[in-house]
């Protein structure tokens, strides 16, 4: 039976297109439950967007919630086959308190997650379908791209008090460069990480140049191998998108809780959108905590953005 467009909301027809647009690059669909033991969320309270999660006592008198995220149930439900490549989509709705607001709010999201036996080639290949998807939602458009690794050695580096580097992983996501140069001029942290973590969130420019920069500040770590490995991830996905690199930019800013992101993470942006429609990146330290040996990346697109 073919679907009216016409009757869909807008946010309707855009998770139609993303989903349509995945089934094409081989995702199979995924459905799941409104809701989830509460611990499922408690007990990864870092990943999670907001802290705040609607809860429930079913009639077992169990604590159940309200999904607010779709990647921490797939990983959950899904058998741990690092030997395999699984390729999956989904458009859900999750229940949280956005940073534009101050009440739950039902959030529309279509993504899609590769899980198993992740190779850079899958790296690339979803960081330039997050590129596709906002293609579908505005051509001018913008995909903000950091890898963790890198920032996570410069802030382990800095200092072994954990409140120390939670302080300075904020500081990165706000590029408050003032800050980090305050606590390395009080000796907090040394004054060669502090000179190190300012250069890295103040790299601009083009994807070439930014490039060389950064393999000159990992190189001042003897760190040059992350350099060189985010570098040829960023020049795959620039060969496959084209004429179309030009939407992609480095910002070290993007960040991730440590515990769970690693390697390369995202932000997709589109004109006229004040907030980011789209996130993503590697979570191979959520699927270890989970107790999983399978690699991950993924990335989910706010749909409700056109509601």
């Amino acid at each position: 039976m073919e679907i009216d467009i016409g009757v869909l909301s807008k946010s309707e027809q855009l998770a139609l297109a993303l989903r349509t647009l995945y089934a094409k690059k081989g995702y199979s669909c995924y459905r799941m439950s409104r809701f989830e033991e509460l611990s499922l969320y408690t007990d990864n309270l870092d990943f999670l967007v907001s802290p705040d999660i609607l809860t429930f006592t079913d009639r077992n008198g169990r604590l159940k919630a309200l999904k607010p995220d779709v990647t921490l149930s797939i990983v959950k439900s899904r058998a741990d086959d690092p030997t395999v490549l699984d390729r999956i989509c989904y458009s859900e709705s999750v229940f949280r308190v956005p940073n534009e607001a101050d009440s739950f709010k039902e959030i529309s999201q279509t993504g899609v997650e590769c899980i198993g036996n992740v190779t850079e080639d899958d790296v690339a290949e979803v960081t330039c379908l997050a590129c596709e998807s906002l293609d579908i939602i505005s051509k001018d458009n913008l995909l903000v791209v950091s890898d963790l690794d890198i920032l996570n050695r410069l802030i382990t580096a800095a200092s072994e008090n954990v409140d120390v580097r939670k302080k300075l992983l904020a500081f990165a996501g706000q590029k408050n460069v003032a800050a980090i140069n305050k606590l390395a001029g009080s000796g907090e942290i040394p004054e060669i990480i502090g000179k190190g973590l300012s250069s890295l969130l103040l790299l601009s420019g083009e994807n070439g140049e930014v490039l060389e920069d950064l393999r000159k500040i990992c190189s001042g770590f003897s760190w040059g191998g992350l350099a060189e490995a985010f570098s040829a991830t960023v020049n795959k996905v620039e060969e496959k998108l084209g004429s179309d690199s030009s939407k992609l930019r480095i910002d070290f800013s993007v960040t991730g809780d440590l515990k769970y992101y690693n390697g390369i993470v995202f932000r997709g942006f589109v004109k006229g959108i004040h907030t980011g429609v789209l996130t993503g990146g590697r979570y191979d330290g959520l699927m270890a905590k989970l107790g999983k040996k399978s690699k991950a990346i993924g990335f989910a697109v706010r749909t409700d953005i056109l509601s």
